[in-house]
């Protein structure tokens, strides 16, 4: 089980992409403190698309990230 667990300190995406069991369905939980539209890009990262994915929001940091990060996954939907 382990084997499937990855903890990432500093992610981008490629070490997102590769942390991403080659497609499979993930659960990526998230909280990198305002960079999460950078992050979570399915232009860059498809197989987000197959992927349940929990992240923290900081509307501090840009009061219209949450409407950002949510309408880039919407698209999948």
């Amino acid at each position: 089980m382990q084997s499937r667990v990855n903890i990432i300190g500093q992610c981008g995406q490629e070490q997102l992409k590769n942390a991403m069991l080659n497609g499979q369905p993930s659960l990526i939980i998230i909280d990198i403190e305002g960079a999460e539209s950078h992050l979570l890009k399915l232009q860059s990262i498809p197989t987000l698309a197959n992927a349940h994915i929990i992240v923290e929001i900081h509307d501090y940091v840009d009061g219209g990230l949450g409407e950002t990060v949510s309408s880039k996954l919407k698209s999948v939907m």
